[in-house]
């Protein structure tokens, strides 16, 4: 299962092609240093951002503070760790 990828410049010319094997993905996943987080993990704070809402401006505003300050931490531990973390626990 290879993946191709194309290096193009800014007329849109291809420059390069070559295929990755599936554990030279991997190593670079591994060597990667960007932080990426799931899109389930917004959609399920927004919603419970958007229920906090129907409760009042101040649960509202503190479950949104509390959440930024849990993604804070996050970012902050995938930073330090380098490994992925569980979003919720199961």
């Amino acid at each position: 299962n290879l993946k191709r990828v194309l290096l193009m410049d800014e007329q849109g010319h291809v420059l390069e092609e070559r295929q990755r094997t599936p554990e030279e993905m991997r190593e670079q996943e591994r060597n990667s240093n960007s932080i990426k987080l799931g899109l389930g993990d917004f959609i399920f704070y927004s919603v419970l951002v958007s229920k906090a809402i129907l409760y009042g401006f101040t649960t509202f505003a503190a479950c949104f503070l509390v959440i930024l300050a849990g993604l804070g931490a996050t970012l902050v531990l995938l930073a330090v760790y380098h490994k992925a973390l569980p979003a919720l626990p199961k």
